[in-house]
């Protein structure tokens, strides 16, 4: 790299750096006058298109904004860039706001209140939910919705995550008082680590992702009020997925899917003939899904990535970028 390149790449850094605004907090009254502490974070230039960033959950379970690390400093050199997280997961929240759906009118009010008139959303995982549920309330708003990897709303996968969920329904008591003798503190380290050594072995030689905004997310998964909201969550989510089934995105709505192999990965581990049958039936359950919804849609495109890691935002970093 020539000393004029690098000189070019540390002022685009500085510049993007220095026009973040990251972990605020907006506060509103919801409808039965509770206070809502909504955290978000900004990147980049407000007089540029507005892009919206909604989390969903890795393998660890853990679902907010660290996702976008890498992701929303690179879409800041052309994109107002807002990644929020549900009230739940930062701000220690100990009534309510817990859900995918009932997200989606956190994110209308904000919408609102901020008077962001056009924008488009990148959606991860299971923040789908959110989506299907927001979309047509505000859809005039929406320029474009990619979703990366989003929860497969068929009858037999729907199965397969309620399943997943079941222990944490059957064992919340068990596990809410573990977590408030704070025993669950070192497992969560424990997986903020393998987290890291995931990321690492993603993005190989590439480390550009803003370590600082990283390291903040995972710290607040070692709070136990943000432990006890997730597991509370968990059990929420797994009737919330029926409800989404029946939810539909405007089909006027331009729509991309980007579809990881990440399955792959655990096709080849299963212990079990039976394991690795039920993993290759989700994984063509899930492609079916993906190509009907952007077939369904005006403008849809179905992507089908040869990652074979689930964290899309940071495997795929540029092919979102791109996307936009």
């Amino acid at each position: 790299m020539t000393l004029a390149k690098y000189g070019l790449l540390l002022l685009l850094l500085f510049t993007n750096s220095s026009i973040a605004q990251l972990h605020q907090t907006f506060s509103y009254l919801n409808e039965d006058k509770s206070t809502r502490d909504l955290h978000y974070s900004t990147w980049g230039s407000e007089s540029n298109p507005v892009v919206l960033l909604l989390s969903g959950p890795i393998a660890t379970w853990h679902s907010d904004s660290a996702i976008w690390a890498k992701l929303a400093p690179m879409l800041a050199e052309k994109f107002y860039v807002i990644a929020l997280d549900r009230v739940s997961v930062v701000n220690e929240f100990k009534d309510g706001g817990l859900g995918y759906v009932p997200f989606s009118d956190d994110i209308k009010t904000f919408v609102l209140s901020k008077n962001l008139t056009q924008f488009s959303i990148v959606s991860f995982a299971s923040s789908n939910l959110t989506v299907v549920s927001l979309a047509p309330q505000v859809k005039k708003r929406i320029s474009k919705v990619i979703l990366l990897d989003p929860d497969v709303l068929t009858p037999q996968s729907i199965t397969r995550y309620q399943k997943d969920t079941q222990p944490f329904k059957d064992n919340q008591q068990q596990y809410a008082e573990y977590i408030q003798a704070g025993k669950y503190i070192p497992r969560v380290e424990q997986k903020n680590q393998m987290e890291l050594e995931e990321i690492k072995t993603i993005i190989g030689s590439d480390n550009q992702y803003d370590r600082n905004y990283f390291a903040y997310m995972q710290s607040k998964r070692l709070l136990v009020q943000n432990q006890l909201n997730l597991f509370k969550e968990i059990p929420i989510y797994a009737q919330e997925l029926s409800l989404a089934e029946n939810l539909k995105l405007p089909t006027d709505i331009p729509l991309i899917i980007v579809d990881s192999q990440f399955e792959s990965q655990e096709i080849e581990q299963a212990k079990t003939e039976e394991q690795k049958q039920s993993l290759v039936d989700w994984q063509k359950d899930a492609k079916a899904y993906y190509q009907r919804l952007t077939n369904e849609a005006n403008d849809g495109r179905y992507i089908e990535s040869q990652s074979l890691s689930h964290m899309l935002p940071f495997s795929e970093a540029e092919l979102i970028k791109s996307l936009l």
